[in-house]
């Protein structure tokens, strides 16, 4: 049964748009829009996942980039700021469970030019549980949130972690 909170129903560390997602700037628009819970409540005891996670606090992003003319190897960033005490926390998006398959060998390098992708873009959804990748300490806070990527940096949400 879904719960009155929308917060409560965001399918964390998924790929996929939700009821608190943002909406889309527009196909013209680059960079990564964030949103975010106000409270989120925890118990000191709490585990609430097999990654040790003490609470949900879902970011759900949309972002739209220009495809680059070669591969990017960067993360995305999550910084989190502690408004009373200016301690800054960062932590990168990986893959959590990277599995357990042997990758493929390497394909072998396309002949000729590279593709043309001038005008090209490419964008979606995810919703990263900001603890799965931050290590917040575990006690009540307020913080300030953004999310970086290839030289883009989102809007800032604030989000009070309240211990119970």
């Amino acid at each position: 049964m879904a719960t009155p909170d929308p917060w409560k129903n965001v399918p964390l560390n998924e790929n996929k748009p939700c009821a608190c997602s943002p909406a889309s700037p527009g196909t013209h628009w680059r960079g990564m829009v964030v949103n975010a819970p106000k409270q989120v409540k925890f118990k000191a005891t709490d585990v609430i996942d097999e990654y040790g996670a003490f609470a949900a606090v879902p970011l759900c992003v949309y972002y739209m980039f220009d495809v680059p003319a070669v591969p990017v190897h960067e993360n995305y960033k999550i910084t989190a700021v502690n408004t009373k005490s200016g301690e800054r926390y960062v932590g990168e998006i990986i893959d959590l469970d990277p599995g357990t398959s042997i990758p493929p060998p390497a394909a072998l390098a396309p002949s000729g030019p590279p593709p043309d992708v001038s005008g090209l873009a490419s964008g979606g959804y995810m919703n990263p549980n900001i603890i799965n990748y931050v290590s917040l300490p575990r006690e009540s806070a307020t913080y300030e949130v953004t999310l970086s990527f290839r030289g883009f940096k989102s809007n800032s949400v604030t989000i009070q972690l309240i211990k119970q």
